[in-house]
C-alpha cells in the first residue's frame, strides 16, 4: 500500500501539535528532526505511542545539529554522538537516521578517512538493525573534481547505507530523471518530492529560491517519480525540504502538502503502471467549461451601487428569486446575481468582509465527482438550509467567505434560474453593449496565502498556470499567477500583495480574506462596446496621457489609431499571436473593479505591461 509521509520541518508548533496536524490533513508517516525530540517536554516512548495511536509510522529521523558541530572539532567524540543518535531512531520506532555528506565531507583529509568514518557508523548501525541515509545528491562531489556520493557508498558496500532521493536536489540544476537509473533500488531509502521556483523574500532586487510543493515550482517531477518507479522503489513518497538549513513554515502547509502529493501521484498513475492510484477513489481532475455565475453579498446601500454600475455596463435585471431578496442581472452568457438576504453564507460574508463576491458557480462535467475529488483532498463541503422549491446543488467551502458552486447537466442544476427564479414583470431592456462572457476572475490575497490557494486550484482542477510576474505598484509589490483551463474557458489571476500599502494590500486591509478584487468580461469589439458604454454612462478609469505617448513608440502605432484608443481611455497591448485590449471601471467598494478585454487572434496574457499605469491610476482612489 502506498505510504504518504511528511516532514515536521515544514509545518509549526510542538511535536505533539504537528504529528496530530501531519497525521489529520491525511498521511501516514512522519520524517521527524531529532531536535523535535530535544526540544519537547514529551518522553521519546511517549511520542513512538502518539505516531502508533494515530497511525503514523515514523519513517526518518534526521540527525542532530549537535553532531555536525562535534564533527569539527573531535571526531571521536563525534562518533560517539552519532551511536547516540542511532540510539534514540531505535527508540522511537524508525528504521532510519538521515546524515548529510555535504555537512561531513570537509573535515576530512582524504576519502580513506571519510570511508573508515563511515564504515564504523554503519557497522553500529547494522548491529541494532537500522540504516543511515545520505540526504545530498547522488552525484555530489566527496572531494574536488573527486568521486561523488554513489562512489563512497559503493565502495564501503554495506546493505545499510543508502541513499535520500529529493526531486529538487537532483532536478534543479537541469539534470534529467532519467540518471536516476543509475542508482541501484536497493540503495533508495526515501524519495522526496520539493519543487524549486522562485518564490521568496526580495533581497537586494533579486528573488532568493525556496522549495516548493510540487506542481507550484517549474520542475518536471513527474518525470522524476515515473524513472524511480520503473527502477523498482516501494517506499513512502515524502513532501520534505532537501536541505539541512529549516524554512519558514506557512499556514496549512500539511493540508496543501497532502493535495499536491495525493494528484501529483494520481497524475502519474494514469500513465505509469509500475505506480498505483494513491486513492482508490479519487476522481481524475476535474474538467472546468465555464462561468456559470458570479454571487454578490449586498446590503441596501452597497446593492443600489452595483446596480447603477451593471446598468451602466448595459447589464439588464431579468429575474427574481421566488422567495429570496435575490436578482439574476444578465448580458450574453454572463449571470450576475446580487444577494441581500442578511441569513445564511450571504450575510454572514457581508457581516465578515462587507460587499463582495460571495459565491460562484462553475460549470463542469460531473458536479458530484468533482466535490468527491475536493473533499478526499481535504476541502469541506458546503450546504446550507434550503427553502421550498430551492435545488441543492453540489458546493465547497474554498475558504474564508468563498463558495464555490458546481453546474453540470446531469441534474437540474443547470435549469436554476428557470426552476428558483421568475421573470421580471415590465421590464425595459436596454441595447447590449457586446458584453459575451467572463474573460477572468482575479484573487487577490495575502502574499504568503498564494501558493496555497495555487496547490488548492492546480491539485482539484485540470488547470494549467503561466510565469508568476512582478507588478510595480506605486506603493511596492503585487505577485501575479495566472491559471488556466486547458481551452481558455476559466481563467483566473492569483494575486499576492506584499504590502497593505500597495493597491491590492488595500483591498486585504483589516486582514479581510483572500477574495475576488475584479472581475473581467470579454467583448468581440472594444470600439463598439466603448461608444455604447459612453451612451449608458458608464465611470471609466482616466488613464495618464503621458502612457499612449509611450504605446505609439513602444509599438510603433498609427497615429489615428493610438488617438482612437486614448479618446476612449483604451490599454493596449501585443505580442506575435495577438493584440489585447482593456477597459477599466473605476474602483469601488474599497478596491473592487470590473474591467472589459477584447482579446484578438491568439493573445493569452493579461495586459502586464499595462498593469502598472493601471495600478499608478487606481491608486488615487485608494
Amino acid at each position: 500500500m502506498m505510504k504518504f509521509s511528511l516532514t515536521t520541518d515544514l509545518t509549526e508548533g510542538e511535536i505533539v501539535d504537528k504529528l496530530i496536524e501531519i497525521a489529520g490533513a491525511g498521511f501516514d508517516s512522519v520524517e521527524l528532526n531529532i531536535s523535535d525530540l530535544e526540544l519537547s517536554l514529551q518522553q521519546n516512548q511517549n511520542i513512538k505511542k502518539l505516531c502508533e495511536d494515530i497511525n503514523l509510522a515514523i519513517c526518518l529521523l534526521k540527525c542532530s545539529e549537535k553532531f555536525y558541530g562535534l564533527i569539527e572539532t573531535d571526531k571521536n567524540q563525534s562518533l560517539n554522538y552519532l551511536q547516540k543518535n542511532l540510539e534514540v531512531t531505535q527508540e522511537i520506532g524508525a528504521n532510519t537516521l538521515a546524515l548529510s555528506i555535504s555537512r561531513l565531507k570537509d573535515h576530512f583529509k582524504s576519502m580513506e578517512g571519510l570511508c573508515d568514518y563511515l564504515n564504523e557508523a554503519s557497522n553500529y548501525a547494522g548491529k541494532i538493525g537500522l540504516r543511515i541515509a545520505f540526504q545530498d545528491a547522488p552525484w555530489t562531489p566527496i572531494l574536488s573534481n573527486g568521486p561523488t556520493v554513489i562512489d563512497l557508498i559503493k565502495k564501503i558496500s554495506c546493505a545499510n547505507l543508502g541513499f535520500i532521493i529529493n526531486s529538487s536536489q537532483c532536478l534543479a540544476d537541469g539534470t534529467q530523471a532519467a540518471r536516476l537509473r543509475d542508482i541501484p533500488k536497493n540503495k533508495i531509502f526515501l524519495a522526496q518530492l520539493s519543487d524549486s521556483a522562485r518564490f521568496g523574500n526580495r533581497t537586494d532586487g533579486t528573488w532568493t529560491t525556496s522549495r516548493l510543493l510540487p506542481g507550484e515550482g517549474v520542475l518536471n517531477i513527474e518525470s522524476f517519480v515515473k524513472i524511480l518507479s520503473r527502477i523498482g522503489y516501494k517506499g513512502p513518497w515524502s513532501i520534505s525540504n532537501p536541505y539541512w538549513f529549516k524554512l519558514k513554515p506557512r499556514k496549512n502547509f500539511s493540508q496543501d502538502a497532502f493535495r499536491s502529493l495525493v494528484s501529483l501521484l494520481d497524475e502519474v498513475a494514469k500513465s505509469e503502471v509500475n505506480i498505483s492510484k494513491p486513492l482508490q477513489d479519487l476522481p481524475s481532475k476535474v474538467q472546468v467549461t465555464g462561468f456559470e455565475f458570479i454571487e454578490f453579498s449586498v446590503d441596501k446601500k452597497t446593492h443600489k451601487e452595483i446596480k447603477n454600475i451593471l446598468a451602466s455596463m448595459a447589464f439588464r435585471l431579468e429575474k427574481t428569486h421566488k422567495t429570496k431578496k435575490v436578482e439574476l442581472w444578465r448580458q450574453g452568457s454572463i449571470n450576475v446575481v446580487l444577494n441581500l438576504e442578511m441569513e445564511g453564507h450571504s450575510g454572514e460574508a457581508f457581516i465578515q468582509n462587507g460587499p463582495c463576491v460571495c459565491d460562484m458557480g462553475v460549470r463542469v462535467k460531473d458536479a458530484r465527482q468533482t466535490v468527491q475529488r475536493a473533499m478526499m483532498l481535504g476541502t469541506p463541503s458546503f450546504s446550507q438550509r434550503l427553502g421550498d422549491g430551492e435545488l441543492n446543488i453540489p458546493a465547497i467551502k474554498a475558504g474564508g467567505a468563498n463558495v464555490v458552486h458546481f453546474i453540470d447537466e446531469k441534474s437540474n442544476a443547470h435549469r436554476v434560474w428557470d426552476i428558483e427564479f421568475v421573470p421580471v414583470a415590465g421590464s425595459k431592456y436596454p441595447q447590449p453593449s457586446g458584453l459575451r462572457r467572463i474573460d477572468h476572475v482575479a484573487q487577490t490575497m495575502k502574499h504568503d496565502e498564494m501558493r496555497s490557494w495555487l496547490t488548492y486550484y492546480l491539485s482539484n482542477f485540470d488547470m494549467r498556470k503561466s510565469d508568476v510576474l512582478d507588478i510595480n505598484d506605486p506603493s511596492g509589490l503585487i505577485m501575479s499567477q495566472a491559471i488556466s483551463s486547458p481551452e481558455g474557458e476559466v481563467r483566473l489571476n492569483l494575486n499576492g500583495a506584499l504590502d497593505q500599502k500597495t493597491f491590492a494590500g488595500s483591498f486585504l486591509k483589516n486582514d479581510a480574506v483572500a477574495g475576488v478584487q475584479h472581475i473581467a468580461f470579454t467583448t468581440d469589439d472594444i470600439f463598439e462596446t466603448s461608444e455604447k458604454l459612453n451612451l449608458m454612462g458608464f465611470e471609466r478609469l482616466k488613464i495618464p496621457e503621458d502612457y499612449y505617448e509611450s504605446l505609439e513608440a513602444d509599438f510603433k502605432l498609427d497615429k489615428d489609431f493610438k488617438n482612437r484608443l486614448k479618446d476612449n481611455q483604451i490599454l493596449y497591448d501585443r505580442d506575435d499571436k495577438g493584440e489585447y485590449f482593456q477597459i477599466y471601471s473605476l474602483p469601488f467598494w474599497n478596491g473592487f473593479f470590473f474591467e472589459i478585454v477584447h482579446r484578438s487572434g491568439r493573445f493569452d496574457g493579461y495586459g502586464a505591461r499595462n498593469a502598472s499605469t493601471r495600478l499608478i491610476a487606481q491608486s488615487e482612489f485608494v
